[in-house]
């Protein structure tokens, strides 16, 4: 709370405001696919604690998915969609959203139970725990921003797939080492795996994710990203607690050890399914938009912009008066221009702006 309070004020001085592609809200969509995600998280989150046979638990979860289902025909219909669907069609894009949903799965599954083993098998304190897995949870806050400039110069699905590897690595280990009676020092070097291999996951995966789409889709594909691995995480922690219910207990220490160590080793399988998909994710610059082309253009009277597309869109938001618009290039020659004006060329896409005052509905 003190540190958002702090950020917030430097947040509304010093960030530029931008627009995306379409100028009214999906209210129908935001309708559906609102509760929809709550219902699944709520049905699954109490599954994990009064069981998936429970009629609340099967409720929540069976309207959260009609709910979900209805969403995507809607916004496979509507006009001005909250959700572009065809994003999915994106290798890269889907690939990286597959294996953040099972990195999240497995890995907050492990720690949430490796927080109550602590306590629970270990006998310490709270405090005590929350301090031993810092070596963990703590580790992207010195690594993460290594990952995100390497990210930009080798492209993130390297290392993507090495931070899951790291992580499977680290979580095989933990499985094969947790006893009731374990010394801390056996468990801190796959702590430290672990928080390396998350390092070098959060950033690659957001170079990947974003880099798979159109700038004006960014902010789609950030809320798609975080809505899965929200969703991974409370899978992970209601699976993984049902798993860890299946074979042991909290009642003693020993009891609570029989129970997290098929738990890991489930998690240890997500995270290797999560590594896969990662090898799937097309190498380097993900889409054609980030290259920089040559292409004359009819409507920009025959000239030859150079440039790339996120040059554009950065150029054009940077002074907050202007909106962007983004039109084929095979469709350019038929384009009214009208109050429109052309701006660049990059991704087999033209670019035109007006000032923000004279707004407009359009599809891309």
């Amino acid at each position: 709370m003190p540190i958002g309070l702090l950020v917030a004020p430097l947040a509304l001085l010093r960030l530029q405001e931008s627009f995306g592609p379409h100028s009214r809200l999906d209210l129908v969509g935001l309708a559906l696919v609102t509760p929809g995600l709550a219902g699944l998280i709520a049905g699954v989150a109490r599954g994990g604690t009064i069981g998936w046979s429970d009629p609340s638990v099967i409720g929540f979860i069976v309207v959260g998915a009609l709910l979900t289902a209805a969403f995507i025909v809607w916004e496979l219909r509507t006009a001005a969609p909250m959700l572009t669907m065809h994003l999915f069609r994106n290798r890269a894009f889907s690939a990286a959203n597959g294996a953040a949903f099972l990195m999240f799965f497995g890995l907050f599954g492990t720690i949430f139970l490796l927080a109550q083993f602590l306590q629970t098998a270990q006998g310490y304190s709270p405090l005590e725990a929350g301090l031993r897995s810092l070596p963990w949870t703590a580790m992207p806050i010195l690594l993460s921003p290594v990952a995100g400039v390497l990210a930009e110069r080798i492209g993130g699905q390297p290392l993507m797939a090495a931070g899951l590897a790291v992580q499977v690595v680290a979580v095989v280990w933990l499985a094969a080492v947790l006893e009731a009676d374990v010394a801390y020092s056996a468990l801190l070097p796959p702590f430290l795996l672990g928080g390396i291999g998350m390092s070098f996951f959060f950033a690659p995966a957001a170079v990947v994710i974003l880099g798979a789409v159109r700038p004006e889709e960014e902010g789609q594909a950030s809320g798609v990203t975080n809505a899965i691995r929200q969703l991974g995480t409370a899978f992970g922690v209601a699976v993984l607690a049902t798993v860890f219910a299946s074979y042991g207990s909290d009642r003693t220490p020993q009891e609570f050890a029989d129970g997290i160590g098929p738990a890991t080793w489930v998690a240890s399988a997500a995270l290797g399914v999560a590594f896969l998909l990662s090898l799937g994710i097309p190498r380097g610059r993900t889409d054609d938009a980030r290259e920089e082309i040559h292409l004359p253009v009819a409507a920009l009277g025959g000239m030859t912009p150079v440039t790339s597309e996120h040059a554009i869109v950065n150029a054009a938001q940077a002074a907050p008066r202007w909106e962007l618009r983004s039109v084929p290039l095979a469709e350019a020659d038929a384009f009214e221009l009208g109050e429109w004006e052309p701006f660049g060329v990059a991704g087999e896409r033209l670019y035109v702006r007006r000032p923000v005052g004279r707004r407009a509905a359009w599809q891309a």
